[in-house]
């Protein structure tokens, strides 16, 4: 019962994280080929950040319930 759950959520978080990276990259390129430096590096960091989502999804969702 718990492993359906946790793959669920892990699942969502893993989405939810891969969006968001996929959009940081999309914007990080449209600035580098517009020579924008702001909106490259707005999406360089909304991709760390995505990734960073997909990392915790990784890492915390398991430990949470493997105390359960």
């Amino acid at each position: 019962m718990y492993t359906v759950i946790q793959d669920a959520i892990q699942t969502l978080i893993y989405i939810v994280g891969g969006a968001i990276a996929v959009v940081g990259v999309v914007d990080a390129l449209s600035g580098y080929s517009n020579q924008s430096s702001g909106k490259m590096s707005e999406g360089i960091i909304k991709a760390i950040g995505g990734a960073g989502i997909v990392a915790i999804g990784m890492t915390l969702v398991p430990q949470i319930f493997a105390g359960i």
